[in-house]
């Protein structure tokens, strides 16, 4: 192709309209959106190719994101289900087949999708040779019109470790309670956790059942194999599952949601670990489970007997106590009674406790950063997990790491008057050896009552864009209390991320003036070594993601925004912490494909081996800059805009062309060819990263000249 004949299709961009997952719009504007259904036998297991978008953060360190996977959809008034609690699997699999032959795939495509009803036809890709392999979970529901219930996904997502941008999604719907004028409903479902083979363990209850559908009774814990599902809809009643689900528990006792051991450190079909409201650690295989409290470490006794948890546990691939074959920590409670302590326990490949040890929270907690210091009152606790957070997460309050020289970390939100709606709460870490001695604790972030806390930095030792704030002060209009943070998950690096209210300080860009932008916010505190000091260690917070922000979509080639993310759980329960919100269970305590982290700075974003977090984002389907959902309050019911729930994936991203030159910005790389070239005028056109193949920030003939020279210059 001459250089004439490339000059000629870059040419029209002057007159071509910009090509505009699960990124995925449906064909048609405005409702029904083109979420899935969860009772159509053809829409149970779903295949696709996600690709991430970069961006930068705060500190300008470049990650991607992608709207990961959609909740289905059970309310035609509505776009799709809510989000509840979701997750990560911490464990990933290497060198393994591709969970799918085939994947569709749709590239900068409005309109195509995976939906039959609702999509355009795409194409597909057939990815070859080994992977690695991670999945994801969640719980949705949704109760007007229709037929409503609670719903149980769960994706197994495989990716070439040469290539981290384009993810394979076999999206499944593992199991789901369905209540109609009919038939009624079993009860209700929550999610707990999911491993890497798509293991994804469940709660269940009879809350809410009626009907002719035989109910749920007391408390089950449920396992469904999502790797062998098929289309066959999977309805909980109360004599189990339809397909590849196994009840592993039924009993009178309560039990949170459960988290698990997986299968590729236990065998099998993996274990189902966690905590009931007896103060016993439950785990096995298959029903029936073994219960004890041997989970609870000697440190403990300090004059309360017997020992007691709270919340959900977490659990770590990751060997913290040299024992064993994974670690999971809970709340605990200390020797006065308070929740102020945390237990922590490996376990052996069968789910036995190896060695256990519980670390109570000194009297002042300080900041190396910037010198605040926290003193703790008689009744300051952990406290995250009251209300529905603890039936409805089995996340675990507790976030459990290690940093690249191996030193062990837990986490977790401290609040000061014992309150889950508290305004003054500081999440705190705990650096501690592999014998569970020598805790040196450290504060993550902080806030007070009076509109103070924490600054966020513009770049490591940088100076302060905004500062965490209590929650009442950033939206007092919401008449909600808090709480003000989320519970933590640390990456590879011992890096902790968590969700929070902010005060950022913002320019009008029109004007010049300077205001406030009162915000909800994802953080990376960034481990930080303070030698000489006490504590030794500490963390500088990270601005990486923000409402309002809007990313170009390239799978649905258009551009959506964050509108909302779970922190809150919702005006009904008003202080407690929505179980949707992050917690241990939301990031991978690896860094990316599990690589050696020695001598990585813990900025660098390799250093992050997969963080999910749920929100609600608004694709602006007409292109206008407005992104408006046609069914929120108030809003045109005529937009033309589209709004899901989402789980976003934030992970690692190669920045440049991932193909021979700066021109092979498409796939198939090692090939310069027309795909290229679309790829170039369509991202041009829509400012998308992809086009700024001389990396100078802009959109403009430099561009252009940089894309030419290395088409022309051809593949080695």
């Amino acid at each position: 192709m001459s250089k004439h004949h490339v000059l000629a299709l870059l040419a029209l961009a002057g007159s071509v309209a910009p090509l505009m997952a699960q990124d995925s719009v449906a064909n048609t504007p405005g409702l029904p959106g083109d979420a899935i259904n969860p009772i159509d036998p053809a829409q149970q297991v779903l295949p696709y190719v996600a690709d991430l978008t970069p961006f930068g953060t705060s500190w300008d360190t470049t990650f991607g994101i992608v709207p990961l996977v959609k909740t289905p959809k059970t309310d035609p008034t509505f776009f799709n289900n809510l989000m509840s609690a979701n997750g990560i699997s911490d464990d990933l699999r290497h060198d393994v087949p591709y969970f799918s032959n085939s994947y569709l795939l749709w590239e900068q495509a409005p309109g195509a999708g995976a939906n039959p009803l609702h999509n355009d036809e795409t194409g597909y890709e057939l990815p070859t040779g080994t992977s690695s392999q991670f999945s994801v979970g969640f719980a949705s529901s949704a109760s007007l019109g229709g037929f409503s219930g609670d719903l149980i996904t769960t994706a197994i997502v495989n990716y070439k470790p040469s290539s981290p941008n384009r993810l394979y999604v076999t999206r499944v719907e593992s199991a789901g309670v369905y209540d109609s004028p009919v038939t009624g409903s079993s009860g209700s479902l929550a999610f707990g956790s999911t491993d890497a083979d798509g293991n994804t363990y469940y709660r269940g209850d009879s809350f809410g059942a009626g009907g002719t559908v035989a109910p749920q009774v007391a408390n089950n814990w449920y396992r469904t194999r999502a790797q062998s599902r098929t289309g066959v809809v999977n309805t909980i009643t109360g004599a189990g599952g339809v397909q590849a689900t196994d009840h592993l528990v039924s009993s009178t006792t309560a039990h949170p949601a459960p988290s698990n051991i997986p299968a590729s450190v236990a065998g099998g079909n993996g274990l189902v670990a966690g905590p009931n409201y007896s103060s016993q650690y439950v785990r096995g295989a298959m029903a029936p489970l073994t219960a004890d409290s041997s989970h609870f470490g000697p440190e403990v006794t300090l004059g309360y007997t017997p020992a007691d948890h709270r919340g959900a546990m977490g659990t770590t691939t990751r060997n913290l106590l040299g024992t064993g074959v994974a670690t999971t920590a809970e709340l605990v409670k200390d020797g006065v009674g308070n929740t102020r302590a945390l237990g922590i326990f490996s376990t052996t490949a069968a789910g036995a406790v190896a060695e256990a040890h519980t670390i109570e929270t000194p009297l002042t907690i300080g900041d190396p950063t910037d010198g605040f210091s926290k003193s703790l009152t008689s009744i300051s606790a952990y406290s995250q997990y009251y209300g529905i957070t603890g039936f409805r997460s089995g996340g675990g309050l507790v976030a459990l790491g290690q940093d690249s020289a191996g030193n062990n970390y837990a986490a977790a939100t401290l609040s000061t008057f014992g309150l889950s709606f508290d305004l003054d709460m500081q999440n705190v870490a705990v650096r501690f050896g592999p014998d569970g001695q020598n805790p040196e604790w450290s504060i993550v972030g902080w806030t007070d009552f009076n509109g103070n806390g924490k600054d966020i930095l513009d770049g490591p030792g940088g100076s302060s864009i905004g500062h965490l704030i209590d929650f009442q002060a950033a939206f007092p209009s919401s008449g909600l209390l808090g709480p003000s943070m989320s519970t933590p998950t640390f990456d590879g690096a011992g890096n902790a991320w968590f969700l929070a209210s902010a005060a950022l300080d913002k320019v009008d860009p029109d004007t010049g003036d300077p205001f406030i932008d009162y915000d909800t916010v994802l953080i990376r505190g960034v481990l930080t070594e303070y030698p000489g000091m006490t504590p030794s260690y500490g963390y500088q917070l990270e601005l990486v993601l923000e409402l309002g922000r809007t990313f170009f979509g390239q799978n649905s080639g258009t551009r959506w925004q964050i509108q909302f993310m779970q922190m809150v759980a919702n005006s009904n329960t008003s202080g407690v912490l929505s179980p949707g919100a992050v917690d241990h269970n939301n990031g991978r305590t690896w860094g990316y494909d599990d690589a050696d982290l020695s001598g990585v700075d813990n900025a660098d974003p390799m250093t992050n081996g997969g963080i999910v977090v749920a929100a609600n984002i608004v694709y602006d389907v007409d292109g206008d800059g407005v992104y408006e959902d046609p069914t929120g309050s108030g809003a045109d019911p005529n937009s033309p805009d589209q709004a899901y729930d989402a789980l976003l994936y934030i992970g690692y991203y190669t920045e440049g062309p991932q193909g021979c030159n700066a021109a092979d910005i498409a796939e198939p790389y090692g090939l310069l060819d027309l795909a290229d070239i679309n790829a170039f005028i369509s991202g041009f056109l829509a400012s998308d990263p992809i086009a700024d193949v001389n990396g100078d920030g802009l959109f403009d003939l430099g561009d252009i000249n940089t894309f030419v020279a290395a088409f022309l210059s051809g593949c080695p």
